[in-house]
């Protein structure tokens, strides 16, 4: 994108790995968090921010990662809700 400044690319880069998601969603009826921490990784962008958006969107989020404890699971949670 020519001319793009540096928050319309954010905001563009934003919304398409959010389209991505919701597929996910959409297909598997849920987004687990491990999920959406991983394809946020590659651009940089805050998990819990895309979260909290996929969330408010009506998408199930679902903080059942295998490799880390509950309490660790439930930390994650209660950081998303914590988003305004």
């Amino acid at each position: 994108m020519l001319n793009e400044t540096a928050e319309q690319k954010e905001i563009r880069m934003f919304n398409l790995y959010k389209k991505d998601l919701e597929k996910l969603g959409k297909e598997h009826g849920q987004i687990r968090m491990n999920c959406i921490e991983y394809v946020c990784s590659f651009p940089k962008i805050n998990p819990f921010e895309m979260a909290k958006v996929l969330k408010d969107s009506n998408y199930n989020i679902v903080f059942d990662d295998s490799s880390i404890s509950r309490a660790e699971n439930e930390k994650k949670r209660r950081k998303v809700e914590k988003i305004a």
